[in-house]
């Protein structure tokens, strides 16, 4: 995996299917996280959410910080991989990421242009 960070106007972006809450805050902790090897705290860089049933992407993925500059080439993303709903979704600020299959769990849907407020 090749990384860039920081990285300004780029959102990466991984999305999956997860039973629990504490199960993909594992996953993120124990893989993504270790994966990325970032120079500081994932969270201090991403934002997360988890909801209890399938979600479609596009509603998954509003409500992010700028999600309107990036949720339409997620979304595109994700149907050329087959993906169409998820539990749970990641999106890292100012990180570009090539090479990002670090699970079988989550799935990596790219780097994207996008804005955020957490500059």
């Amino acid at each position: 995996m090749q990384r860039v960070y920081p990285s300004s106007g780029s959102v990466s972006i991984w999305v999956g299917a997860f039973e629990t809450e504490d199960a993909f805050d594992e996953e993120v902790d124990a893989v993504l996280a270790p994966a990325l090897n970032l120079p500081c705290d994932i969270a201090d860089i991403c934002e997360t959410t988890f909801e209890s049933q399938a979600t479609p992407i596009r509603s998954l993925l509003t409500g992010f910080s700028g999600d309107r500059s990036f949720v339409d080439s997620a979304i595109l993303a994700a149907e050329r991989v087959g993906i169409s709903s998820g539990t749970a979704a990641i999106v890292c600020y100012h990180l570009a990421v090539t090479d990002a299959s670090v699970s079988d769990r989550l799935h990596f849907l790219g780097t994207h242009s996008g804005t955020d407020i957490l500059a």
